[in-house]
């Protein structure tokens, strides 16, 4: 779910979710966005409650477990051997331990019991979110984009727009740099991505929000755009977009200043203030200027940058740093670069592209320069050996690369302006969100440049028992394939497949179905499967009813009070539409992964690093994995920060960004696997299964995602 969920098995839990009460009214017959205090604590309760169930079901048992277990008896090589030959199979070897922490996490959330815990924990974390937490965050903000970009191709409008990009920004930090903490860049940090023109809603009349966590949903789609989109120059000149300086010539306008063109960036995203007198460096790459390269470039880049100052004894010009992205890609993943700049360069002045070609500055220098650097340097040669599986097709390279060809979408975009047609969205990001709830990333797009279309976000939500509303679930679930907002799914649980795994695949399996581009795999319940759901759930009713009248059954009752207040006054919405389950995913499919709150709700460090590692195998190579945890670590962990970035490099995932928010620490993790023979290893099911075990066995799977609750020494302090 989106805040604390963690996945379990695959269970069907009984849907008793409803809406929330009604927000209450002011005096003034408006709508209060906070709902009273009692409401806030019962369902923060609810939440806390379900924690402390699973911390004390799976790491509390465990540890009783090996307190009061006999140590097994192990005989000898020798005598084993004397004792004969013997027809009876082996015994299965010993679990180890977090195949036991597995099993423990299993039967926690296995039962009519559990079930409802988790109906009643959906229910609360979507009421807690959407009515307390993302007061400002609407369904409509794709929407909003898309009409954003449709006005922003009139020529009359782009020099204002450009303008107004430098009031909407926001201060958050980019990939590898760390956020000012100062009065000009504190305030924002409280401000939601979705909020206009920087304002932040008040509660109830005061400004006051203390216990709001909307800055992780902002957090996530920042580090994203970072990463994949960096900030670029608004509006260039076709025959300046290979040179260093920047200008505006559309529409017979004066060029933007230096000042100007740095701060004409992308929305959202924090950029200095310019030093005046000092142009900024741009970095033409495939027909798009940047002012500050997207993460996933910067970071290969960086080292060949040092390797050119080492070589020729100053700095590579903006020209010779594009000519280094370029020249790190794969062959035959993107178009010719001078192709596209000389449509683009079409695009923007009128000329036909043979005249467009003639326009662009040669740049041979810098490209001699930079060919002999990637041919005789060891950072280069090593950038070249690599191209192919770090930076060919299916990687974040690639995928990054998509969005250096605005052509296009410039082109849709002016021809919509004046046949009043819907424009086009460039390829979407493929996105992964795990312990999604209600899926509050659904329908994302991220901001660019006004001349330029936003980017979609492909959003594939999971979580154990997804918070769904009936309306949405009848139109997801009638679509073929189906689109739901959130799958339902075990993601501790979750199998990978890879193509050298189709030939054991087949549609006709019964009940079995592909979705979401093929990426997931789920199984389509049959007509028994629902009847003996509906039957288990009348028997869970009548079961709960008889326990809260005997008071035979504590726990039993919690759930029965706390699902009775969150559903009181509202039975006609209660949701009975079971989510569809999802099986498996496809191996390396996706591009960012999103974990909000999610590790520090797992009961066991053990758990919280197999969640890293099926990360790491549902990214792709190069892609980002986000997490966004709580403040909440106390004194006691003062280095937890250190303890995970230690950790999760161990896998694989390096920290790219971290930044601290008002309630929420972020950090952004790049895959970098450690060699082509583990890469080739997860191609299939066994060695992807070997793979997991032999970490599993390392001192980091043991003890390197700890949280205070697992010092806790009572369940008060969980």
């Amino acid at each position: 779910m989106d805040s604390t969920s963690t996945s379990s098995s695959a269970l069907s839990p009984t849907r008793s979710e409803t809406a929330v009460s009604e927000a209450p009214t002011s005096t003034d017959g408006s709508s209060m966005p906070v709902p009273p205090v009692a409401e806030n604590l019962s369902w923060a309760a609810a939440i806390k409650e379900h924690h402390r169930h699973l911390q004390s079901a799976v790491a509390g048992a465990g540890a009783a477990a090996a307190a009061v277990s006999p140590p097994q008896p192990h005989l000898p090589q020798q005598r084993r051997a004397t004792e004969g030959t013997s027809t009876a199979a082996s015994p299965p070897s010993p679990l180890l331990p977090y195949e036991k922490d597995l099993q423990r996490w299993r039967e926690a959330l296995d039962g009519v019991e559990a079930a409802q815990r988790l109906c009643v924990y959906a229910t609360a974390m979507h009421h807690l979110a959407t009515h307390y937490w993302d007061l400002n965050t609407t369904a409509s903000d794709a929407e909003m984009q898309l009409k954003t970009f449709s006005d922003a191709v009139a020529p009359e409008n782009q020099q204002s727009k450009a303008r107004r990009s430098v009031l909407d920004a926001s201060s958050a930090p980019r990939i590898g740099e760390k956020r000012p903490r100062d009065a000009l860049t504190v305030p924002s940090v409280r401000t939601p991505l979705s909020t206009p023109n920087g304002t932040t809603t008040a509660a109830g009349g005061a400004a006051k929000a203390p216990h709001r966590y909307s800055d992780r949903l902002q957090y996530c789609l920042q580090s994203v755009a970072s990463y994949y989109l960096g900030e670029t120059v608004a509006t260039t000149s076709s025959t300046e977009r290979c040179a260093t300086a920047g200008s505006n010539d559309t529409g017979g306008r004066n060029s933007l200043s230096s000042a100007e063109a740095q701060t004409a960036a992308v929305p959202g995203q924090h950029h200095p203030h310019p030093q005046q007198g000092s142009p900024p460096l741009l970095i033409p790459v495939n027909g798009t200027v940047y002012m500050h390269l997207p993460g996933v470039f910067a970071r290969v880049v960086k080292p060949l940058r040092r390797a050119f100052f080492d070589v020729y004894q100053r700095m590579a010009t903006g020209e010779e740093v594009g000519a280094l992205v370029e020249a790190c890609k794969a062959d035959g993943a993107v178009p010719h670069t001078n192709t596209a700049a000389a449509t683009r360069a079409a695009d923007l002045s009128g000329l036909p592209p043979s005249a467009a070609v003639d326009a662009l500055p040669t740049c041979e220098s810098g490209v001699a320069l930079v060919g002999k650097l990637l041919s005789t340097h060891p950072e280069g040669l090593r950038a070249q050996g690599e191209s192919t599986w770090r930076r060919g097709a299916g990687t974040a390279w690639a995928a990054a690369l998509r969005y250096t060809f605005p052509t296009t979408s410039h082109a849709t975009g002016k021809q919509a302006h004046h046949s009043d047609a819907a424009p086009s969205l460039p390829p979407p990001l493929y996105v992964l969100d795990v312990g999604a709830c209600y899926g509050p990333f659904y329908g994302q797009c991220l901001p660019r440049p006004s001349l330029l279309p936003p980017v979609p976000l492909r959003v594939t939500s999971i979580d154990l028992a997804p918070y769904l509303e009936e309306e949405h679930s009848a139109l997801d679930n009638l679509r073929d394939p189906p689109s739901p907002r959130v799958w339902q799914g075990d993601w501790l649980d979750m199998k990978f497949f890879s193509p050298e795994d189709e030939e054991c695949f087949s549609l006709g399996n019964e009940g079995m179905r592909r979705a979401e581009g093929g990426r997931v795999r789920y199984r389509v319940p049959s007509q028994s499967d629902l009847l003996a759901a509906n039957r288990q759930e009348s028997r869970a009713e009548d079961r709960v009813g008889t326990k809260d009248r005997t008071g035979a059954d504590s726990s039993a009752c919690l759930v029965s009070s706390a699902t009775s207040s969150l559903a009181a006054g509202h039975p006609e919405n209660t949701v009975h539409t079971d989510p569809l389950s999802v099986v498996s995913l496809q191996l390396e499919s996706y591009d960012a992964v999103f974990f909000c709150f999610l590790l520090s709700y797992m009961p066991t460090p053990r758990l919280r690093f197999l969640a890293c590692l099926h990360a790491c195998l549902a990214l792709n190579e190069g892609g980002l994995l986000v997490i966004a945890s709580t403040r909440t670590q106390g004194s006691r962990r003062r280095n937890w920060v250190q303890e995970w970035t230690a950790c999760l490099s161990t896998i694989g995932l390096l920290r790219v960004q971290q930044s601290t928010q008002e309630k929420v620490v972020g950090m952004a993790f790049v895959k970098v696997c450690p060699s082509k023979e583990v890469h080739d290893r997860w191609k299939t099911a066994e060695g992807r299964n070997s793979w997991i075990r032999a970490m599993m066995t390392t001192v980091a799977a043991e003890n390197g995602l700890r949280i205070t609750a697992d010092d806790a020494q009572t369940q008060a302090d969980v």
